[in-house]
């Protein structure tokens, strides 16, 4: 299979390149993008990027990032990890919002004609906390928008091919959700496994979200070594993908892998 890569860059330079999803590529006003790994290893820090970072704590806290004169706030967001949050929604132009994920779920959330961008963390505990309905409510209340006014694109992330859980898992969704049996299957080896696309997919589709504007790149991080880095399969030391929005931008440079 070959992906269709995009080139990030920042000064001149090369930093990394990333997939799109093509439905939500095609919006004017708008990016996204999904990264892949890199032939060197080095950490997609908020300096290096210029992407906004949270520090992550598999939570449901969505962070809005606004201007006022020259600073963006909340004060210290433009400090690699020094606000809390898996989320982040923004209506300041050339704003990059961004997410590190190894396996987790990473979601962006573009509206080009309210002119809002946002993206969220979705790890087992964040999409049991239903971080994806959390930003549409944040969304609503804060920038009038209605759940049919966004295109979600789902990114690359562990699949249930690769995710066995144990029963604690299954049984905190049991008790959240009346679904929840939607979002698990048991593989032939017999072990309990967690979709985690189909899970916020459906919380999506319950929260308002027309089907046909939820789109998706289907590559599971575990399967996929030769373009994502994996929790899972490489431990904690492994390296982490980024994934990004924001309003406006400049043309990007695509490349075939």
């Amino acid at each position: 299979m070959r992906e269709k890569c995009v080139s990030f860059r920042r000064g001149g330079k090369e930093l990394f390149r990333y997939l799109q999803v093509h439905s939500l590529a095609r919006l004017e006003g708008v990016r996204h993008g999904f990264s892949v790994r890199a032939s060197e290893k080095f950490t997609l820090t908020g300096d290096r990027t210029g992407i906004l970072f949270l520090k992550q704590v598999h939570g449901n806290q969505i962070v809005e990032v606004t201007r006022e004169g020259d600073a963006l706030l909340p004060s210290g967001i433009e400090q690699d990890r020094a606000i809390e949050g898996d989320g982040m929604i923004t209506t300041v132009p050339d704003v990059l919002i961004g997410v590190r994920v190894a396996d987790c779920l990473p979601v962006v959330f573009l509206s080009p004609g309210k002119g809002i961008a946002g993206i969220v963390h979705a790890g087992w505990r964040s999409t049991c906390a239903r971080i994806a309905q959390r930003f549409l409510e944040v969304g609503m209340r804060n920038c009038q928008a209605k759940p049919e006014d966004f295109w979600v694109g789902l990114g690359p992330a562990i699949g249930p091919c690769c995710y066995p859980v144990g029963e604690e898992v299954r049984d905190r969704f049991a008790s959240e959700f009346s679904d929840w049996e939607e979002y698990f299957s048991v593989h032939p080896d017999g072990t309990l496994r967690l979709n985690l696309r189909n899970a916020n997919v459906l919380q999506l589709r319950a929260a308002g979200i027309p089907p046909d504007q939820i789109a998706d790149l289907p590559l599971c991080t575990s399967c996929r070594s030769d373009l994502f880095h994996s929790a899972r399969r490489d431990g904690k030391g492994g390296g982490r993908q980024v994934a990004f929005a924001g309003l406006g931008g400049a043309v990007a440079k695509e490349r075939v892998l």
